[in-house]
């Protein structure tokens, strides 16, 4: 049930719902499942064992959206590889297609296991395209389109990243069709191709003011942090410095606000460097210092980075 506070369509519980947590708020919620997060994933591994999959593919379901404000954790790899197990057992392709995806996701971002989600989002495909489901084709396609363009197949990335849009427009997928857009502009930021990457962020932030409460509150922020961090970061390529410090600060308000701290830990070292670019060194070595300060909550690599920036700082 807390899982759901981030789920598109639920929120908050419903007034006959009976429990010993407090979950009024999204809030409470992010507390609950952190705070529980070894003895919730406990009883997942219990209920695995026990060959209860319809628990096991129920819960993984009612995390995926929080998982995104919670992302280096260490077991969401776990988490919806075992679902994917689970939805397999139960024979439902759609099901098996949605934890594939997921779990294409969790090795692609969590682990960096680029290959491996490349293959895992082509099992969805093909599980999804038995399901005859346009939503999960979709999210194949996107997870294949990202994991490309960061193994610079820019090429493959922009057909899969196309399907993707199709596949969301045709199922009237809201939720989709921003991440597809906000896709497209990342495979033209990893092409170096900045002014046009600046130009399609530009475009999907629009959309994204334009559908407004349509899109579920944290994933309206977590894709503006996103757009707006990949915006600072190419002005910072391209050395408008004024340009890349205002957008990744907007980002940098956007996780801090949000309570985001994986993802505002990606996007202080990108501040960081481009105030160092600008000749702001104070203004850098606090953005370094944020990061740090975040603990195990941040990037693990981006940690590293900021450590060694400040090391940087401090050598005469």
């Amino acid at each position: 049930m807390a899982g759901r506070w981030y789920e598109p369509d639920h929120g908050t519980p419903s007034a006959t719902w009976k429990g010993t947590v407090d979950l009024s708020t999204a809030e409470h919620a992010r507390q609950w499942l952190q705070a529980e997060g070894d003895n919730w994933l406990a009883a997942l591994r219990s209920a695995a064992a026990a060959g209860d999959h319809a628990t096991v593919v129920e819960v993984a379901e009612a995390l995926h959206w929080f998982s995104d404000q919670w992302i280096y954790w260490g077991h969401w790899p776990e988490v919806f590889a075992t679902a994917a197990h689970c939805a397999r057992a139960l024979g439902d392709p759609l099901l098996e297609a949605t934890h594939l995806n997921y779990h294409a996701w969790a090795l692609l971002l969590c682990e960096g296991r680029h290959h491996d989600s490349l293959a895992r989002a082509a099992q969805a495909l093909t599980a999804a395209q038995r399901a005859a489901d346009f939503p999960q084709q979709g999210w194949a396609h996107f997870y294949s389109a990202w994991t490309l363009s960061l193994l610079g197949d820019h090429a493959a990335a922009t057909y899969h990243n196309r399907e993707s849009a199709r596949l969301f427009e045709a199922a009237g997928d809201l939720h989709g069709t921003l991440q597809a857009m906000g896709s497209a502009g990342h495979n033209l930021f990893f092409a170096g191709r900045h002014e046009e990457s600046i130009a399609e962020h530009l475009r999907t932030l629009a959309f994204l003011d334009q559908v407004g409460d349509r899109i579920e509150p944290h994933i309206a922020d977590c894709a503006r942090l996103n757009l707006e961090a990949c915006i600072g970061h190419s002005h910072a390529y391209l050395k408008n410095w004024p340009e890349a410090i205002g957008h990744l600060k907007a980002a940098v308000r956007v996780g801090r606000d949000s309570g985001n701290e994986g993802l505002e830990s990606r996007t202080l070292i990108r501040l960081g460097d481009a105030l160092l670019g600008a000749g702001h060194r104070d203004e850098a070595r606090d953005a370094f210092t944020r990061c740090v300060s975040l603990g195990e909550a941040a990037d693990p690599s981006f940690l590293t980075e900021a450590r060694e920036r400040l090391a940087r700082l401090d050598t005469p």
